[in-house]
């Protein structure tokens, strides 16, 4: 990661933006505009404090570079909107509390795939549905029996909460499945940081001339 980029983001910006859709980075209300699917957008979970930076390393090991890093506490608002397709499991409640718990590492990528998403993503789970690097690096594994998973599913496990939560954290990292959520999520988390600091003047230029090139 450039230890320059991770530097300025020091304090925490404070924003009277109101919008009634999440802000463009380039200064409009829509979500940020990815040209060729060359930015990803990604969070590290609640636990995984001690071990960030081994995992954005991991992250650059396979060639792509973090370009923004921010921590963030996720609303209710913002969970809901980036697990929508989730809302009506058994287990979102619990999944929902334990994302608000704690600020998460909320992540900007580049990548030179065609799509960097895709990319990404891969570093969760392969093609042939083995686990890629992070979840065999930093996994936490939830050592459940059949029985123990038989039971969260049926809602009736004792620890159903906790399981909840050590299932969650089995993927590490958040990653959106296309580049169209990754830009609904980028623009909820970190979008009116990011303007904020563009209003301001102080938007890295390496930054700001990446989103400039990828708006046109």
């Amino acid at each position: 990661m450039n230890t320059e980029l991770a530097a300025w983001d020091k304090e925490p910006l404070t924003s009277d933006l109101h919008c009634s859709t999440a802000p463009n980075l380039m200064g409009g209300c829509d979500y940020v505009e990815i040209k060729n699917q060359c930015l990803a957008f990604a969070f590290i979970k609640p636990g995984f404090e001690e071990q960030s930076d081994k995992i954005l390393a991991a992250i650059e090991s396979k060639g792509l570079t973090i370009v923004y890093a921010s921590t963030a506490f996720l609303t209710p608002d913002m969970v809901d909107s980036i697990y929508a397709e989730s809302s009506d499991e058994h287990f979102y409640p619990a999944m929902k509390e334990y994302l608000c718990s704690k600020e998460v590492l909320a992540l900007l990528i580049s990548g030179k795939a065609v799509n960097t998403q895709q990319e990404l993503n891969l570093l969760k789970k392969l093609p042939d549905g083995s686990d890629g690097i992070l979840r065999v690096m930093f996994s936490k594994d939830p050592q459940l029996t059949e029985e123990e998973i038989e039971l969260w599913q049926n809602q009736q496990h004792p620890q159903q909460d906790e399981i909840t939560i050590r299932l969650t954290q089995r993927n590490v990292i958040h990653t959106s499945d296309t580049p169209g959520e990754a830009r609904k999520s980028l623009s909820a988390v970190l979008g009116h940081k990011l303007l904020a600091h563009r209003i301001k003047g102080t938007l890295p230029q390496e930054i700001r001339c990446l989103l400039e090139e990828v708006s046109q």
